[in-house]
């Protein structure tokens, strides 16, 4: 299921967006997520800082599908790349950290050097 639906994405960015375009970007909002945090399922229901997230990177994702880091337009300029790499940090501190084991698993048992269970 995905952490945004494409109807909340619309919402949010005030402005009809086809279903196939907004599953596409929240996708990519998802895909980034992952990658920052190593996180491959998350919880259910979707915790509010991560729908945020999630919504915001889509309608990044949706207004500038090229990954440019800013764009210029006259007086405007649109920059994404500083808030795109907080969001990510942001969702790494917050659920990067203990979600993918670290060390040995299964941990190693003190066997006596003379059991029967290494045969």
């Amino acid at each position: 299921m995905p952490l945004v639906s494409p109807v909340e994405l619309a919402t949010y960015l005030q402005q009809p967006v086809s279903e196939a375009v907004a599953l596409s970007v929240i996708r990519v909002a998802t895909g980034w997520l992952q990658a920052a945090t190593g996180v491959t399922v998350w919880p259910e229901p979707t915790p509010d800082d991560l729908w945020a997230w999630t919504l915001e990177l889509a309608a990044m994702a949706h207004a500038n599908p090229a990954g440019a880091q800013s764009q210029e337009a006259g007086v405007i300029i649109h920059t994404w790349g500083e808030r795109r790499e907080q969001i990510l940090e942001d969702a790494k501190g917050a659920y990067g950290s203990g979600q993918a084991p670290k060390g040995c698993f299964p941990p190693a048992l003190p066997w006596p050097a003379d059991s029967l269970l290494y045969w």
